[in-house]
């Protein structure tokens, strides 16, 4: 039983981890929806530039962090990242949001 509830705390922290780095992402990769969406695409609350500018940043170390090497742990974190599924975008992945903000400027 013990050993269940050290499990236990465990996932909570990965999920509070997880629950971080999709808002993390969301601030960083903040666009506004593609014309048409529906209403719940829309977000009441939007980055200002410059927290933006900084979760890109902070993007980018943790990217760079785990791409220079090719080892299990690194490659999970890599999916992690490149498949955090958004708060109010929940069909794209982070990847696919990296290439909007690029062609939207």
């Amino acid at each position: 039983h013990h050993h269940h509830h050290h499990y236990h705390q465990h996932s909570s922290k990965t999920q509070k981890n997880k629950t971080l780095i999709t808002l993390l992402i969301d601030m960083a990769l903040y666009t506004l929806p593609p014309p048409n969406s529906p209403l719940h695409y829309y977000v009441s609350s939007v980055p200002t530039l410059d927290v933006q500018c900084q979760a890109l940043e902070t993007l980018s170390l943790l990217c760079q962090s785990c791409c220079g090497n090719d080892n299990d742990n690194d490659n999970a974190k890599k999916e992690i990242l490149y498949n955090m599924p958004s708060i109010y975008l929940k069909h794209v992945n982070s990847l696919e949001r990296i290439m909007y903000l690029i062609c939207t400027g």
